[in-house]
Order: C-alpha cells, then structure tokens, then sequence
C-alpha cells in the first residue's frame, strides 16, 4: 500500500512538474514573442541596401547579389536587385508584382497570408500576426544584440526557420533555413528609419513589351 501511495504521489509530482515547466516556456514564448514585436513595430518605414547569398549545406556559395530594399507599413514593399540577377518585387498590400528584366516578364498574384509572411514582408506586417503563424524563441541578447529564430507552425512553409538580428535594436540581417539545408543570408547597410515615401512607389507598372502573367 505505501508502494502504490508513493507511486502515485511521484506520478502526481512529475505531472504538476511538466505542466510547471510548460507554463514556464509557454510565458517565455510570449515574452520573447511580445519583444520582437516591439521591434518591428518601432518604424513606420525602412530602406537599405541589401547583400543577399545563397549557401549550400556543404558552405559553398551558390549565388550571391546586391540591391535595395523600400518599406511601408502596413504591407507595402519595394524589393529591387542588381546584377547578376535584375528583378524586382513590388507590393501595395493587396497586389504582388515579380519582375524579371533578363525575361522581359511581370508574374502579377494577390497578396495572401502566405506571402504576406515571407522573410521580407515580415518587416512591413501585421507583427501582432507574427505569433499566429511562427514560434517565436529569442536564442540571445548580449551587449546590445539581439536574435529572434522563428518557425512556421503550418505545414505548407516557404522555409523551415528565420533568423532576425539586430544590433542596437536596429535589423541588421535576415537567415533563412530550408528544407535543403541551404542558407539564405541577408545582410542590411545603410539602413535608414522612417523615410518620407510615396506610394506610388508600390504600384509597379510594367516597361512597355513585357508579358504580363497573371497568376490567381
């Protein structure tokens, strides 16, 4: 009887102790969840230059390519790339325009939840969304940087992580993980907080002879 008292009385402990620790984690996602919130929500508006490369799992480099980066919130995104690859993305928040200038060819699509949680449109939306769609864990914060890595809960995932970092609370790089094992690294400069930007700049308009594909 003292053995089946015992028992129990271990089992009873081990499941108040689990439920601890999970309501201990679960407070520290929020919080962790809440800070980078913080952060995103700290600008109305960005732009940068970018230096963006692929990596493979071995380390070796696969591509590699310069451009800039416009943001305005809510959703608003200018995304433009220089050689070797000229293209460029467009958002208004509602319309997703890719352009491909060595095609000649503009893939025309509306902006849905999917996209609108890609590692680039994170920076201009809804960060009270962010929880809903990634688990959010901050993996350091040490002399004024900090590291946020967020995963996808869904399935249906464009990568299998993302790393943000900062320094001085400022985006300095984006890492992201996919199910290839390949690393996408893009490094931030020049960043400037809160431009005047028009919105013009966010409806894209086709050169004159591309071909439009519009995709539903």
């Amino acid at each position: 009887m003292m053995l089946i008292r015992y028992s129990i009385f271990l089992l009873v402990g081990l499941c108040l102790s689990s439920l601890s620790v999970g309501m201990m984690a679960a407070e520290q996602a929020n919080l962790d969840a809440k800070r980078l919130a913080e952060l995103l929500s700290a600008f109305d508006s960005l732009q940068a230059d970018f230096n963006q490369r692929v990596i493979d799992s071995s380390g070796e480099l696969l591509q590699e390519y310069k451009g800039t980066i416009t943001v305005k919130k809510p959703g608003k995104l200018y995304w433009e790339s220089f050689e070797p690859l000229a293209q460029i993305v467009v958002s208004d928040n509602q319309t997703l325009w890719y352009y491909d200038a060595d095609l000649e060819q503009v893939t025309i699509r509306p902006v849905s939840d999917e996209l609108s949680f890609t590692p680039a449109m994170i920076l201009g939306g809804d960060t009270e969304k962010l929880s809903t769609h990634f688990t959010i864990k901050k993996m350091l914060e040490d002399a004024g940087s900090l590291q946020f890595e967020l995963k996808p809960i869904t399935e249906d995932k464009v990568f299998e992580r993302l790393i943000l970092k900062f320094e001085k609370e400022t985006l300095v790089q984006i890492e992201l993980f996919d199910s290839l094992d390949q690393i996408t690294s893009i490094q931030f400069s020049g960043m400037q907080i809160n431009p005047v930007l028009q919105d013009a700049l966010f409806n894209f308009v086709p050169p004159p002879g591309t071909d439009v594909l519009q995709d539903e």
